[in-house]
């Protein structure tokens, strides 16, 4: 099976359903100071803890009730390695706009569907805007009943016999 068709299908280990998806560049993080650009193995400033950016401990041994990010400075209320840090997403679209692969979805082939790429990453709509009313009448007249949501569903309830 190539990674396209795992990808696309359903595999389950164990029982379970394991979700395939292709690997995508991210922003390279340095293990020791936490800001992006450069590896431990190349950084030149003393470490920090990844949750709090305290230097006298690592995350491992971290008690901070309160998170810091090291890239987003001291009013931050989250940890430098959250996944949804404003700085990491900011360097997720500049990779993704240098590597187009990366919004592919596929590894592209020959097959033209392969090279669709998925749109950009959005915020979730206001539940305000799901849902909207009718802008113009209706051509045809209709029921105001068939307007309005459903009742909520109740389960139904088997008749009982009759006792004697």
């Amino acid at each position: 099976m190539t990674a396209n068709a795992l990808i696309e299908k359903r595999i389950f280990i164990g029982g379970r359903q394991v979700p395939i998806r292709k690997d995508v560049r991210e922003p390279i993080r340095c293990g020791n100071c936490h800001k992006y650009g450069h590896i431990r193995k190349e950084c030149k400033e003393d470490g920090c803890c990844a949750n709090c950016t305290d230097k006298d401990h690592s995350a491992s041994t971290c008690k901070a009730v309160k998170y810091r990010c090291v890239s987003c400075g001291p009013d931050s209320a989250h940890m430098s390695t959250d996944r949804s840090c404003p700085e990491f997403l900011r360097r997720c679209a500049e990779l993704d706009s240098r590597f187009p692969e990366n919004r592919m979805p596929y590894f592209p082939t020959d097959n033209p569907l392969t090279w669709i790429t998925a749109p950009p990453k959005q915020a979730p709509k206001p539940a305000s805007e799901l849902t909207r009313p009718l802008a113009t009448p209706l051509p045809f007249p209709i029921s105001q009943s068939l307007l309005q949501p459903p009742p909520p569903w109740t389960k139904p309830t088997r008749p009982q016999p009759p006792t004697q």
